[in-house]
């Protein structure tokens, strides 16, 4: 079942990336992480506040009009500390709309998206579980290729057999390049 779960979560990276042949005129685009906060809550109880600097997303744009992009997304988050060690990679894909028509270079964004997190930690068996995500975000344009990204995000992974219900409310800054 996890197998099948690490399975789907590639196949969505997949398609996604395979969108490029769909490709308009301009981009692809990159973005980098820069840094984020948020606010994470555990079925509905624990809670906890964080920041992060950098912040480890990586996202690719392909687009599909000057207004619709596919984003697929990679993530990776690992820790160590009082004897326990672990790690994280999430795999998602974004739609954004972007309210401009200029190919995501500058204004206001709106992006639903899904994909699959995979957890590891030392001495146990590897799980995975499915996310789902929405962000709300501007873009800035600071040269003819590059763009300052930020946005708000609600993202959150149901319960399953491995997992208490996870959600986290947070915002988040990237830097976008144009490749072409």
């Amino acid at each position: 079942m996890k197998f099948r779960g690490a399975v789907a979560g590639l196949a969505i990276f997949l398609t996604a990336v395979m969108a490029a042949d769909a490709q308009d005129r301009r981009g692809p685009e990159i973005t980098v992480g820069v840094g984020a906060i948020g606010h994470e809550t555990y079925d509905g109880d624990a809670s906890y506040t964080w920041l992060s600097f950098p912040e480890s997303f990586l996202r690719f744009a392909f687009f599909l009009s000057p207004k619709v992009a596919i984003e697929p997304d990679v993530s990776l988050y690992w820790w160590s500390g009082e004897g326990d060690s672990g790690s994280e990679i999430r795999l998602s894909v974004f739609i954004p709309y972007y309210f401009n028509g200029d190919h995501g270079a500058t204004g206001f964004y709106i992006a639903p998206g899904i994909g699959i997190t995979m957890y590891g930690e030392e001495g146990e068996d590897g799980t995975s579980q499915a996310h789902f995500a929405a962000e709300l975000g501007k873009k800035f344009r600071l040269n003819d290729s590059v763009m300052l990204r930020g946005a708000a995000q609600y993202f959150h992974e149901p319960e399953n057999d491995d997992y208490l219900s996870y959600t986290n409310l947070g915002l988040i800054l990237g830097v976008s390049f144009f490749i072409r």
